[in-house]
């Protein structure tokens, strides 16, 4: 490889990583508040289980607004996890920003994992 290419790819990394992490704080931050939200949705006087039955009586619900201004940010939201992952896997990063990514990314996975569980126990289940 040149070591103008060398460079070039070096340079490109360094611009993902700066580029990703802000875009994993704040989903993260996203995924933290939308869980928090979606748990004041549940009943209160149960203990959330992902095997509920919700009463599906109430179109319209801040449940069911809630629903589906989520849903569709999960697949993105996956999406930039894997490629992610791929580069730090790929070793293409050095030292501290690795690290920080990937902390970025452990945190970033746990908020998404989080938040799709909830979704989960939110989304009413079909007869």
């Amino acid at each position: 490889m040149s070591a103008t290419l060398e460079t070039v790819e070096k340079v490109a990394d360094v611009n993902f990583a700066q580029d990703a992490i802000p875009l994993l704080k704040d989903f993260t931050n996203k995924f933290r508040g939308w869980s928090q939200e979606a748990m004041e949705l549940l009943p209160k006087d149960v203990i959330p289980m992902p095997s509920l039955h919700f009463d599906t009586t109430h179109a319209g619900t801040a449940r069911d607004l809630f629903l589906n201004r989520v849903k569709y940010m999960i697949a993105p939201a996956e999406e930039l996890g894997r490629q992610v992952s791929a580069v730090i896997e790929q070793g293409r990063l050095k030292g501290l920003e690795r690290v920080e990514l990937w902390l970025r990314l452990a945190e970033f996975e746990s908020e998404l994992e989080g938040t799709k569980q909830i979704l989960k126990r939110l989304t009413p289940k079909k007869s």
